[in-house]
């Protein structure tokens, strides 16, 4: 479906992307702005910015216009104006910001005493039946070859695996380790070296205003490690809550992370190595609370601006007329 929809608001401009605008047709949940600028199409008229397919807001004289065409499903424009309307918000002299706080409490007391986990690990030299995903910790869970809620990818033509795995981890110190630990008969060698995706607990913030390091091992290369070293991966977990405007609450939690490599031994030889998430968390909880800017806080600012202004203005006329004086000057010595 190809959808060329308009909206026109007072010194605003911004985009949604096509799905989120079949969403809109659709009468599906207001969708959420996106900030990007695309190029302009000639055809959108010279008031107007971005793509046919795109939902634009475009600076316009008046919060009056809202044009939809439809070209593929014919929908008249009376039946986009009703969920499309939700998402153009009015210009306003405040802004929204988020302020964060401390304090120790748990947040998500409904949780049951469990944090959700999302774990993406490529290891592209180890055959996906060996791969498996072991959970322990200080209250005497010891789960090996958890294979609940997971997934596995094999990679170069089944020499490697990518593994993927949602699961729960108890609010108290422990680990999750990828291992051969399951396989029915051990490697001899098992090559550990891996790159890490994802790993993420809790819910998925995706706020724009909101900064920290939910995901702080996406990414994580260790390819031209060791093949046949451990790793460990020291994670502190800190509690996360974010309140957006309405009061609605989403719990997810930041984490730091050191990390180590090594080969292990024991008095019968080397121990097998694995990759080891060892976890522990904070007792200290951050809060995001998403409101509105005082409007103090704006109209300080404009004064700032103005007062800026004036003094920009001040030394320009005062240098012009230190130069003019100075010219005047010159050409009377001329004269003379």
């Amino acid at each position: 479906m190809v959808i060329s929809l308009i909206i026109t608001e007072p010194l605003q401009m911004r985009k949604l992307r096509l799905r989120e605008v079949k969403h809109c047709v659709l009468g599906l949940p207001a969708p959420k702005w996106q900030s990007q600028e695309e190029d302009r199409d000639p055809r959108l008229g010279e008031a107007s910015w971005g793509l046919l397919g795109e939902l634009t807001l475009a600076p316009h004289l008046g919060f009056t216009s809202l044009l939809a065409e439809v070209t593929s499903r014919g929908l008249p424009v009376d039946d986009i104006i009703p969920q499309c309307l939700s998402a153009v918000r009015r210009p306003s002299l405040t802004r929204w910001e988020s302020v964060n706080e401390l304090y120790v409490d748990d947040p998500d007391k409904d949780s049951g005493g469990k944090i959700d986990v999302s774990l993406n690990i490529s290891l592209p030299n180890l055959h996906c039946e060996l791969v498996g995903l072991d959970i322990q910790d200080e209250m005497g869970r010891h789960e090996v070859g958890h294979i609940d809620n997971s997934m596995k990818i094999p990679l170069n033509n089944g020499a490697g695996c990518r593994f993927e795995g949602q699961f729960s981890i108890n609010k108290v110190p422990g680990n999750f380790h990828v291992s051969t630990h399951s396989a029915t008969a051990q490697p001899q060698n098992p090559d550990m070296t891996h790159i890490i995706h994802k790993l993420s607990f809790g819910d998925t913030l995706q706020v724009q205003n909101v900064h920290g390091a939910f995901n702080a091992l996406g990414g994580a290369d260790r390819l031209t490690s060791n093949p046949l070293a451990s790793h460990d991966y020291i994670l502190k977990i800190v509690p996360t809550v974010y309140e957006d405007k309405s009061g609605k609450q989403q719990y997810s939690y930041q984490y730091t992370v050191a990390n180590k490599e090594y080969v292990a031994y024991s008095h019968t030889g080397r121990i097998i190595p694995a990759i080891w998430f060892r976890y522990d968390l904070s007792p200290i909880t951050v809060k995001y609370t998403e409101r509105r800017q005082p409007l103090y806080r704006f109209i300080t600012t404009i004064c700032a601006i103005i007062g800026g202004t004036f003094t920009v203005a001040g030394i320009l006329d005062s240098c012009i007329f230190t130069a003019s004086e100075a010219w005047k000057k010159i050409q009377l010595g001329k004269m003379h």
